[in-house]
């Protein structure tokens, strides 16, 4: 009767310890969205976005919008940190926030804005979390990115999604 309830016991512990776990990889999950949607967050890579656009050099940024750039790469690249990590999931991350930091890494690249702080930085490479998250999401982009036009996805809402036609570019 004491190996049954040891047992019983022993089951109830792992069933509330796995709960748990999945409970607080969501929850750090959220609290990451959440951390993106700031508005400092959101204004720094608008300014990312704006530099690539115009063409103009990093150097020629405000202290104010440098640092909010600086920041929102920061904290993506937390986000790929968590991900890489595997604090949380890297398909829902992928899902939320691939295609943002696939955009967001390009910009910088192209903008010099990554150059920048990488020759400010000596020897390595500054947010590498933040680039494998982008190589990893520009992988799976077919899949997680746009789910609607994969064939065969197995998450799809419950209701009628309409979706206009896309054009893919030539």
């Amino acid at each position: 009767m004491a190996v049954v309830v040891s047992f019983i016991a022993v089951l109830l512990s792992t069933l509330v310890f796995v709960y748990n776990r999945r409970t607080s990889r969501r929850d750090l999950l959220l609290n990451a969205h959440e951390k993106q949607l700031v508005p400092e967050n959101q204004h720094g890579r608008r300014v990312v976005f704006e530099l690539r656009e115009t063409g103009e050099s990093p150097e020629t940024l405000s202290a104010d919008d440098f640092r909010s750039a600086n920041h929102a790469l920061s904290s993506l690249n937390m986000l790929g940190f968590l991900c890489c990590r595997r604090y949380v999931s890297m398909s829902d991350a992928i899902a939320l926030w691939g295609l943002t930091v696939v955009r967001v890494v390009d910009a910088a690249e192209k903008s010099g804005f990554l150059a920048l702080r990488d020759s400010q930085q000596e020897g390595t490479p500054v947010w590498p979390y933040l680039r494998e998250f982008a190589l990893i999401a520009r992988a799976r982009s077919r899949l997680y990115l746009n789910p609607l036009r994969v064939a065969g996805f197995r998450r799809r809402p419950r209701f009628k999604v309409a979706v206009p036609p896309v054009a893919d570019e030539a």
